[in-house]
């Protein structure tokens, strides 16, 4: 959740309520969800090209090394689905709009930054690798991570301003205030009791009653404008509005029983039962919300005999699979994209999304809403959980043989010739599903330089680590024979990295939003396909973001090359890899796996110059759109 104006109430007065701190030798219980965008949007990692996912999970890797070497021990706890009783669905609603906003201002060249869509799954690989204790509650964590610190008798570190009403023990480090290396980590440390310096009278017991009158995500401050109107000022408070000012004065002297009532009473209806629910989440930090965390750090035990909770749990199946099965909704959350075009790069993968459904919800025709941008507009679709062609789709819990599940997943991927997958190891045959989906499903269509910018890069980010990693273990078919060059000379791995090093520059060519939008359809197409595994049991082993995806290095290389023929650019790659015989024929048949499964006339598709941004849509289908997009309107939440 959010307190709205609390942190600026907080700043305002930092020297009486935040003090600094060395935090060493302790647990701390961190919030995974606002570490996940902290580190993207504070670490100066570059967006605008849709991601560089090797140099945020360097970021991650650094920043758990550096608690580490200060003897603090992390406890990572992540948000779960949605409560089914829809309490945030606003929020959420604002969070998705906010973000097409964003992605608009990334457009017109403004300076911006929000995490790219695959921060989640970077963040949680990097984590695991690394043996960080971590959970998935089956809900929002707020509540679980103070219960879970005041267990643990140490702080929480976050950047919610929730965590500024919770009665912590060991008090609460905001992010932005941590400054951690190799040698130190110094925060500044928030404790609630110090309110009441600021605020005489304000004791920690009204600080709930405080964190509901200025507004939360449960009750929004525009619903509480009535019950303002009717509340005295207190002018001798200094520096804070009119409605803080109010909320203050009104939460140190309200009666909780015959107050909270007029309050309730001055709310619509469907909100008046978040008072109390808001209340009891901030007040009761004795008992867990979802289940024991401090058994489940212990032991991991679950406690539950759901096999699908159990997953959802460890992180070994998306988040979103909750919200299907409990509410049938789900938002997909605007990238860095064109937003001149209509519709959003998710529209390519209808039909993996189709295939979750269906595993989780039946094949039995069922209403899923999909939230997804419709121009520059946030619209309500609606889809439906279908049976595909040919595939008969296993319920989540069913369990099939590996092979049988690489059945399934070739049919959903539209990839024809199996055979040609058993010619490669581990998750390259995930990247090579990945690459034809593409291939066959991107609308506006990518032509085949698309493909081999994705296969360069995934060769070149696998050998910047094979080259910084000491012990470094063979997972597939690329690592095997960059394993085997650096065995034999070092140097021409290196070498391969310095020809490579010029694609990793902000400044080489300028930006294309239509380049770059077509490499966001392809995170989609990454995301949908990972979630997909995941659910069937990852029959093929994961495939991290940061093996593959860094958008800088994609646009470059694409920008370099878009004028080139197929074959000029198959040298130019070539060259690169130092004309390597074995390198260059495991590139000539990942471009061949995936060249055999597309139909030749999306494979050389005729590229539109990259300076004018036209709309994918014929004329009539423009005047089709606008048509129904009065029809749309119905769906787009107010």
């Amino acid at each position: 959740m959010g307190v709205q104006g609390l942190t600026t109430i907080v700043n305002k007065n930092a020297a009486i309520l935040l003090k600094d701190k060395d935090i060493i030798k302790t647990k701390l219980v961190i919030d995974g969800d606002s570490l996940v965008y902290f580190l993207y949007q504070n670490r100066n990692i570059n967006l605008k090209h849709g991601g560089d996912y090797n140099n945020y999970a360097d970021i991650i890797k650094a920043f758990f090394s550096a608690l580490r070497s200060n003897q603090i021990s992390p406890y990572v706890v992540l948000d779960g689905g949605y409560e089914t009783d829809k309490r945030k669905h606003e929020t959420h609603v604002q969070r998705a709009r906010e973000r097409i906003s964003k992605s608009r201002e990334i457009n017109s060249s403004a300076e911006t930054t929000f995490a790219p869509m695959l921060s989640r799954l970077t963040f949680l690989e990097v984590i695991g690798t690394m043996n960080i204790p971590f959970v998935v509650c089956d809900f929002e964590a707020d509540h679980d991570i103070a219960t879970l610190a005041n267990a643990f008798k140490c702080p929480v570190l976050s950047n919610d301003s929730d965590f500024f009403v919770y009665d912590l023990i060991k008090g609460y480090i905001p992010l932005e205030t941590l400054f951690v290396s190799e040698s130190s980590c110094i925060g500044k440390v928030y404790y609630a009791k110090y309110m009441q310096k600021v605020f005489p009278g304000l004791q920690i017991s009204r600080l709930p009653v405080l964190a509901i009158t200025l507004g939360n995500d449960y009750i929004k401050r525009k619903n509480l404008y009535k019950f303002y109107s009717t509340l005295p000022d207190d002018p001798s408070i200094i520096d804070l509005t009119v409605i803080q000012r109010k909320a203050i004065r009104w939460s140190i002297g309200a009666s909780l029983d015959d107050d909270l009532s007029r309050l309730e009473e001055s709310l619509p209806e469907t909100l008046r039962k978040f008072v109390k629910i808001s209340l009891k989440m901030y007040s009761d930090t004795q008992c867990f919300e979802s289940f024991d965390l401090v058994q489940y750090f212990s032991n991991k035990d679950t406690s539950t005999t759901s096999k699908l909770k159990e997953r959802h749990r460890t992180g070994k199946i998306p988040v979103c699979a909750q919200n299907i099965l409990n509410l049938q909704e789900i938002f997909l959350l605007c990238q860095v994209e064109n937003i001149s075009r209509k519709r959003s790069i998710h529209r390519s993968t209808l039909r993996l999304r189709k295939a979750i459904y269906a595993m989780l919800l039946g094949t039995e025709e069922t209403n899923i809403f999909e939230y997804d941008r419709y121009g520059g507009s946030l619209v309500r679709f609606n889809c439906t959980s279908t049976s595909l062609d040919r595939v008969q789709m296993p319920k989540y819990k069913e369990i099939t043989k590996d092979h049988e599940k690489i059945d399934i997943l070739c049919l959903i991927f539209r990839f024809e010739n199996k055979e040609v997958l058993d010619d490669f190891s581990g998750n390259t045959k995930l990247f090579v599903l990945f690459l034809t989906y593409w291939a066959k499903h991107a609308k506006p269509n990518v032509d085949s330089i698309y493909i081999k910018s994705l296969i360069l890069c995934h060769i070149v980010l696998t050998a910047r680590t094979i080259v910084n990693t000491k012990h470094y273990h063979s997972g597939n078919s690329i690592d095997q024979i960059l394993l085997n060059m650096h065995k034999l000379c070092g140097d021409k791995l290196k070498n391969l990295l310095r020809r490579s090093e010029k694609y990793f520059s902000l400044d080489l060519s300028n930006l294309s939003m239509n380049i770059v939008h077509g490499f966001s359809q392809y995170q989609s197409c990454f995301a949908f396909g990972t979630y997909l595994n995941q659910l069937l049991g990852n029959p093929i082993p994961l495939l991290s973001p940061q093996e593959v995806f860094n958008g800088t290095f994609l646009h470059n290389i694409y920008a370099r090359c878009k004028n080139y023929e197929e074959e000029k650019v198959d040298r130019k790659i070539k060259t690169i890899f130092q004309n390597n015989e074995s390198l260059g024929k495991l590139y000539d048949d990942l471009v061949s796996a995936v060249k055999k499964n597309v139909n030749s006339a999306r494979w050389e598709v005729k590229r539109i110059p990259q300076s004018v941004n036209r709309s994918p849509f014929t004329r009539g289908s423009r005047i089709f759109c606008s048509n129904i997009f009065s029809l749309l309107r119905r769906d787009v939440e107010a």
